[in-house]
């Protein structure tokens, strides 16, 4: 027996990227064009959503050999279908390809010499083919089956390291053509995970193999040959970013790839660690980009960040994390959840509703160009309960993860726009878009038409079957019990690229709904039924202070809005209501210029006959912040973001300790707290001193600093938060200073 240490899981790419679908995009391309020009356009899907039944996705007779599955892995999504044994899969290939999947990614395949358990997987002997998942056969009968439904498959690969301890002995087991030292590193293990030397040569729980060596090469060559020869389209590699690249005098992922395969590899945080000092910074940046060059990547930071966000009911500002560094998104892989968050034993997504799993996955699914895998849940969230050779959850099913597919799949080729609005994501695409809100369900929004780049129209909601209004600013619909809605033109579906050799068994009995020619008459069904003004957040029909008044109160928690006055109180229309409105509708009222163009006009139905008249509003604004007292929370936020960060630097923190200057946002009647976490649940820390030296100790990986109400009991959703930062990267034994606001959040730096 040996010990094992937390396993970091696959990665994998392929060095050179197959062509796209051109026909597909051309046509796609060509049916956008038309519905523009086109007079009298409306945007109706040309079938309705199918039925669903319990909680499983039905395709008519008729549709069961038409899955518009793209034809390269990277226009995609995967499923994991983690400890699945490959018989299951195979059984179950076409209802992944009717969810929607591109690529089912199995375990790995290696001999291993432990029991069922999950992690021994991950601890193989040798790079010889068979364990409880699957043989040879097995796996060349799978790879036939999925190709017939246009399906691919992925195998997750281990080639860092051989079962072992993390002293360097390898397990008796091994095969004995790898009993040689020379094979092996020999340099201990890896205590220190910021250190690019000591994640690439040292064991990470296991005896790091010499990736360097050509006989280790050689025999991982082999192994990914073999499986070739079975029909696998793609190698997911575990552990990627512990194997040396060519700047690092490492040629393994020049030889390893060169087989016209899809490839990604596991890069947890950062090819170089965590650490986000500028200089570790920098080499990450360099690192992943020659990653790249042979495989794709992982990108764990942003996933984590937005199922983060959903967990907290936030949306979070961050839009990405390597695609933001520079690497074309066709390049990464996302996921709502990996195997590693549910199954390790510090795990920190097992204990998450599905729901909260799904609304992530949708956002992250239904982006443009990258990759994002679905997680078959095991039955069990006990790490020690988890077993190779048993097939996991079928929710990948549902209606709502379905939809998410499909939408992927048919807006290959069309650009996109990224945004949020309402307490809710919205993703864009040329042919339609996916909401998903990040909080509530069953709920009426009015969000962005992220450059306009929906075509105007009426949709279907693919999830909920409620109707959605499209116009070139604004998309209006009704949010199901799911909270994610997905809507577009059935018109871009491309042709199957590869369909089942048998053919349908039944025609269609009824043919598909024509679109009509004429544009609808009247808005959204779920769009204001009253005019409302925009500005006019107390719904007088006039602008006056007293609008910026109650924006100012609602944002610090002592005035609720309904949704008819969250659209009016949203002056600048980006979705948000944050001090920029209040501060817009001020400037309007003395005339000064601002961005926030449509204040004063009309939106929705008609008007009342008889607008009710204000009681003698203020006829200047405010000019000075109120006062508070420490156990109420201020009743006006600040109307401007302070211009200064504190003229003197604080004390360097000790190097367990994080510091917090908030001198800068402060009106000193709040609590400091900081939101952190790393790989399990979230937690409160509260801050000692004062507003320009909180400190704070015990902090996890990432953190989120909290001015919060000092009378209550701090919690996300009873109103004690005030105010926050942006999602950070914990830098112990630095300061954390505060220079403004920006939408209501504190905006600063590390020093």
């Amino acid at each position: 027996m040996y010990n094992f240490v937390g396993n970091r899981l696959p990665d994998g790419k392929r060095r050179e990227k197959m062509n796209k679908r051109v026909i597909g995009i051309v046509i796609a391309l060509c049916l956008v064009f038309s519905c523009v020009v086109g007079s009298g356009f409306t945007a109706t899907a040309t079938s309705e959503a199918v039925a669903d039944t319990g909680a499983s996705v039905e395709l008519a007779a008729a549709e069961a050999n038409n899955y518009g599955l793209p034809s390269n892995i990277e226009d995609g999504n995967i499923l994991q279908c983690f400890n699945w044994k490959l018989s299951d899969i195979k059984s179950s290939i076409q209802t992944i390809a009717q969810a929607g999947f591109t690529a089912v990614q199995t375990s790995p395949l290696q001999w291993h010499d432990g029991n069922s358990g999950w992690y021994w997987l991950y601890q193989p002997t040798a790079f010889n083919l068979g364990n409880e998942i699957g043989d040879y056969n097995a796996l060349k009968s799978l790879c036939t089956e999925a190709h017939k439904y246009g399906v691919k498959v992925i195998v997750d690969v281990v080639a860092n390291h051989l079962a072992g301890s993390k002293e360097g002995y390898w397990a008796g087991s091994i095969v004995n053509e790898f009993r040689n030292s020379d094979y092996f590193h020999n340099q201990g293990e890896c205590t220190n995970y910021d250190n690019r030397h000591d994640l690439i040569y040292k064991n990470i729980g296991m005896p790091d193999l010499n990736s360097e060596h050509t006989y280790v090469q050689n025999k991982v060559v082999d192994y990914v040959n073999n499986l070739k020869s079975a029909g696998v389209d793609g190698i997911r590699w575990d552990a990627a970013k512990h194997i040396g690249l060519p700047s690092e005098n490492c040629a393994f992922w020049q030889k390893v790839t060169n087989n016209g395969l899809y490839h990604y590899g596991e890069i947890l945080d950062g090819p170089a660690g965590k650490s986000s000092n500028p200089t570790n910074t920098a080499v990450n940046n360099a690192l992943i980009q020659e990653y790249v060059g042979y495989i794709n990547v992982t990108d764990e930071t942003f996933s984590g960040t937005i199922t983060g966000s959903i967990r907290d009911k936030t949306v979070a500002k961050s839009k990405g994390n390597w695609n933001q560094r520079g690497v074309d998104a066709k390049n990464i892989v996302y996921w709502g959840e990996s195997h590693d968050t549910f199954s390790n034993g510090n795990g920190w997504t097992k204990n998450l509703s599905q729901n909260v799993i799904d609304r992530s996955y949708a956002i992250l699914g239904a982006r443009a160009d990258s990759q994002t895998m679905y997680l078959s849940r095991p039955s069990s969230s006990d790490y020690n309960n988890i077993y190779a050779g048993n097939k996991g959850s079928t929710h990948f099913t549902s209606k709502e993860v379905a939809a998410v597919n499909q939408f992927h799949n048919a807006m290959v080729g069309t650009p996109e726009v990224y945004t949020s609005g309402s307490g809710c994501y919205v993703i864009c695409r040329g042919g339609g878009a996916v909401i998903v809100s990040a909080s509530d369900s069953n709920i009426d929004v009015t969000v962005k038409n992220g450059e306009g780049i929906v075509p105007a129209g009426t949709y279907t909601d693919e999830v909920s079957g409620s109707k959605w209004t499209v116009t070139d600013s604004n998309i209006s619909g009704r949010i199901g019990g799911t909270g994610i809605a997905v809507i577009y033109s059935k018109s871009f579906v491309p042709a199957p690229t590869q369909a089942p050799t048998q053919p349908p068994t039944q025609a269609p009995t009824q043919a598909p709904t024509q679109a009509p020619t004429q544009p609808p008459t009247q808005g959204p069904t779920a769009a204001p039924a009253v005019k409302i003004m925009i500005g006019d957040s107390d719904r007088d029909q006039m602008i006056t202070v007293v609008d910026a008044t109650q924006i100012q109160r609602n944002i610090v928690g002592l005035e609720a809005f309904d949704f008819y006055a969250r659209i009016a109180a949203d002056a600048d229309e980006d979705g948000d209501i944050t001090i920029l409105d209040a501060t817009a509708i001020q400037r309007f009222l003395v005339g000064l210029s601002t961005d926030a163009v449509n204040i004063g006009k009309n939106i929705g139905g008609s008007s009342p006959t008889t607008p009710p008249q204000p009681t003698a509003p203020p006829t200047v604004a405010p000019t000075q912040k109120p006062t508070a007292t420490p156990t109420q929370p201020p009743t006006q936020a600040p109307t401007q973001a302070p211009t200064a960060a504190p003229t003197q630097a604080p004390t360097r923190a000790p190097s367990n300790t994080v510091i917090l200057n908030a001198s800068a946002t402060c009106t000193g009647d709040e609590a400091w707290y900081a939101w952190t976490w790393g790989s399990g649940e979230g937690r409160w820390v509260r801050g000692n001193g004062s507003a320009s030296s909180v400190s704070f100790t015990g902090l996890d990986t990432n953190v989120i600093f909290v001015r919060s109400d000092p009378g209550k009991n701090i919690d996300w959703g009873n109103g004690s938060v005030w105010n926050k930062t942006e999602d950070l990267t914990t830098q112990y034994g630095g300061t954390f200073v505060t220079s403004g606001w920006n939408d209501s959040l504190m905006e600063g730096s590390w020093t």
